[in-house]
């Protein structure tokens, strides 16, 4: 089975080195064929990840070797091979804990974070998507239009001007905490909760704003970005016990190859662990992957690369226990997302964020390029034991 697994990897790195660009090249001044450029090219990049190891050892390996094991000698000596075998740079080395591995073999299986983009955009110009839901409001649209549950929607401010949803009474901001956010920007940028006191909301810069001041902020925001206004949604009780404030959301990746069933690549949890307005793993968060079978979370870890040898069994700030948590309504989160890759005529790989709250199983937001670090690392689940791999060589016909 493995031996599978690292052959389907290779095939597919093959299929990236054709159509890698390699904007990032040195500059070739030689009339060279073709295959000798790429022989260069390969010889370059892969010597020149191999000189930085010691670099990278007396970075990150000290706090390895304290909670590992693992000698700095061994460390480097690993990523020596690993960038000469695969071209592995350190931060797959330690964002991996590839230093863990029983057989560095399966260190192949990882798709590096370059790979996955240039793959993804050569997906897209085979299938030509409809890739309209990125727009958070789009997004929305069509889960309504298609009849899946999605966050209401209050209003929706576009270069000055407000359209009210058909979650918004007579028109009016409701008297109840409300969040915002940007329709096309990533990563949680730009989003702010609204707290309802009684008279007025108050915002992350700790300023108050009556119901007609923030409509008129919002409005004044959105000349730059647009923006949506939705009720601020609150998890169930024990998913609430494992974040810091905000909104913890599944993270849901599918795939779908015209003709086939939707299938699962995987799901993590994303935990906040400051009070901020969002989980995102981009800004600090935590990310536990969720065990399919059962919808129990594994340990957590954080993605700056100097936090990514540390395990995390119970929440930093709560000290609720992560480890074996259950996620409520699994099931039917999962059959959800696997849905919605069946209605909607969307990318064939899509992340599918979605809360479980006291108003049940809602879509949040899609992502038609979901980040392969974050998909990778919580869990150590490398997309090459997953149906990642056999989607692309299915629609590339490899």
């Amino acid at each position: 089975m493995r031996k599978r697994l690292w052959e389907d990897m290779g095939r597919l790195r093959a299929v990236f080195r054709s159509v890698d660009g390699g904007e990032n090249d040195p500059v070739f001044e030689a009339p060279w064929t073709d295959r000798a450029r790429h022989r260069y090219r390969k010889a370059y990049w892969r010597l020149r990840r191999a000189r930085q190891a010691p670099e990278a050892v007396a970075t990150y390996g000290p706090e390895v070797e304290r909670l590992w094991g693992v000698p700095l000698a061994h460390q480097q000596r690993q990523l020596v091979l690993l960038a000469l075998r695969y071209g592995f740079d350190a931060e797959m080395y330690y964002r991996y804990r590839l230093y863990r591995l029983d057989d560095l073999r399966d260190a192949s299986l990882y798709v590096p974070r370059r790979m996955n983009r240039v793959l993804r955009r050569y997906l897209r110009e085979h299938t030509q998507p409809d890739l309209s839901f990125n727009d958070k409001r789009q997004f929305a649209a069509r889960c309504r239009d298609a009849g899946l549950p999605v966050a209401p929607v209050i209003a929706e401010f576009d270069d000055g001007r407000i359209a009210w949803g058909s979650d918004a009474a007579e028109e009016t901001l409701p008297p109840r905490d409300l969040f915002s956010k940007p329709v096309a920007l990533q990563a949680g940028q730009g989003a702010s909760r609204w707290r309802w006191d009684g008279t007025r909301y108050l915002g992350e810069d700790d300023v108050r704003y009556d119901p007609e001041a923030l409509v008129v902020h919002l409005r004044d925001l959105s000349r730059t970005h647009p923006y949506m206004l939705q009720p601020r949604l609150v998890n169930v009780g024990v998913l609430d016990d494992r974040t810091a404030g905000a909104l913890a959301t599944l993270r849901i990746t599918t795939t779908k190859v015209p003709g086939s069933d939707s299938e699962l690549i995987g799901a993590f949890l994303r935990m906040s662990t400051t009070d901020g307005p969002v989980d995102n793993f981009d800004q600090g968060g935590l990310a536990a992957r969720v065990e399919p079978e059962t919808g129990a979370l594994s340990v957590a870890i954080r993605k700056p690369l100097h936090l990514a040898a540390n395990d995390y069994t119970h929440h930093p700030v709560s000290g609720s226990p992560i480890v074996g948590t259950l996620i409520p309504q699994w099931n039917e989160a999962l059959a959800l997302a696997l849905e919605a890759h069946r209605r909607l005529d969307v990318t064939v790989i899509v992340g599918w964020d979605l809360a479980v709250t006291t108003d049940g199983v809602l879509f949040i937001e899609a992502n038609s390029s979901p980040c392969a670090r974050a998909g990778q690392q919580p869990g150590l689940h490398p997309y090459g034991a997953t149906a990642y791999t056999r989607t692309h060589l299915a629609v590339l016909d490899v």
